[in-house]
């Protein structure tokens, strides 16, 4: 399966999460998976040590960090206080007409419009350059929330812009005129995504027309304002940073996301491998920081499977025949509880084939609880 294809299956705001998933399913762990895509996983070679994730955001990842990060202008200043270099920048509510594009003429254009607080990366409008598209873009960030946006909320920032919105009319809501958003420089230059896994650089991938691309060198102004921007916040380790490298050699923070989200589009072929090793390298990580193993990786074998909260068994054993079918993957089902709507199956396959089936299955058949452990081949006693 290419990088492309599994966009057919993984609904796009799932893809971190999925790839989490597929590292666990890979090297042999016991996964218990609930919804909003929440991951408890463990390894009967080390019982006592278990690590979790909610989508790619790794159990060594405060909550109270991840809240704080949300907050855009507070994090802002963790930035300053550590001299990373960023674009200049400031803060308005959204009543204010005047300040914002006497601000914007200060800076110059082009500029950017983003939300001060909400998921990351934020939500913003770029290449603005001029006064009627500074007010477009800011009507338009006033109107962004979760339930108004094309992109799912994470599990862990459901309400984000929620407690701070109001009722224009019966069907629609903003955000209140007395919360801010920001105005930001932008720079021209070649814009790279960062992934940092242990607050080291893991890889790092540019972006071109066609989409992006894995830098097998990247320059070390590069490595140094990533590496800086993990270490301002207290509590992350793991992050997709966002840098721009100008034409004079400067390089800035552009955005900073403790979720290592994928980019949509690769320019290349590798993109799967390429993304699978990231997150491979962010599973062992977590499951080393937890005092874990990780079993051997296999890419085919037989899994044990135990799925709880069907609404419908019936309609699940044809979907399951459905998904095995275009997966090319073999099945066979065991116990089925109606009342519960519990089944046992075992699925037998290539190992990206079986963790997108268990994915679609979890997305599209209103799955409360799932099990995953890989069949474990026993040994037999030897007289030699």
């Amino acid at each position: 399966m290419n990088y492309s294809e599994l966009y057919d299956f993984v609904e796009k705001d799932s893809v971190d999460g999925f790839f989490v998933f597929y590292s666990a399913i890979l090297s042999g762990m016991d996964i218990q998976r609930m919804s909003g895509q929440l991951f408890l996983i463990s390894n009967y070679r080390s019982p006592g040590s278990k690590t979790s994730f909610v989508h790619s955001v790794a159990q060594s990842t405060r909550l109270s960090t991840t809240t704080f990060v949300l907050q855009k202008r507070f994090r802002r200043v963790l930035f300053q206080q550590a001299k990373v270099p960023m674009p200049k920048a400031a803060t308005f509510s959204f009543f204010s007409n005047i300040d914002p594009v006497k601000y914007a003429n200060k800076i110059g254009y082009p500029v950017v419009v983003k939300e001060m607080f909400g998921e990351n990366p934020s939500f913003s409008i770029r290449d603005i350059k001029n006064k009627k598209e500074l007010f477009s873009a800011i009507d338009k960030v006033r109107q962004h929330l979760p339930v108004s946006s094309d992109r799912a909320p994470s599990s862990y920032a459901q309400t984000i812009n929620l407690g701070s919105a109001e009722s224009i009319d019966d069907s629609t809501r903003v955000k209140s005129n007395k919360s801010r958003f920001i105005v930001e420089k932008q720079f021209k230059g070649d814009a790279y995504r960062v992934y940092v896994i242990g607050s080291k650089v893991h890889s790092v991938l540019k972006f071109s027309d066609n989409g992006f691309v894995r830098v097998s060198s990247p320059s070390q102004k590069v490595i140094d304002v990533a590496e800086l921007s993990i270490n301002a916040v207290p509590g992350i380790v793991n992050a997709a940073i966002d840098v721009v490298e100008c034409n004079d050699g400067s390089v800035y923070l552009i955005e900073f996301c403790e979720r290592l989200l994928p980019p949509a589009v690769f320019s290349d072929d590798t993109s799967f491998s390429v993304m699978s090793d990231i997150y491979q390298s962010l599973f062992e990580s977590e499951v080393l920081l937890a005092g874990g193993v990780v079993s051997s990786i296999k890419k085919r074998a037989t899994y044990l499977v135990e799925i709880s909260g069907l609404s419908s068994t019936e309609k699940f054993t044809a979907f399951l025949k459905d998904i095995s079918s275009k997966l090319k993957i073999v099945h066979r089902v065991g116990e089925v509880c109606n009342v519960f709507g519990r089944v046992t199956l075992q699925l037998a396959g290539d190992c990206v084939e079986v963790s997108v089936a268990l994915e679609k299955i979890f997305e599209e058949q209103n799955v409360t609880h799932l099990k995953v452990v890989r069949k474990r081949l026993l040994k037999r006693n030897s007289i030699f």
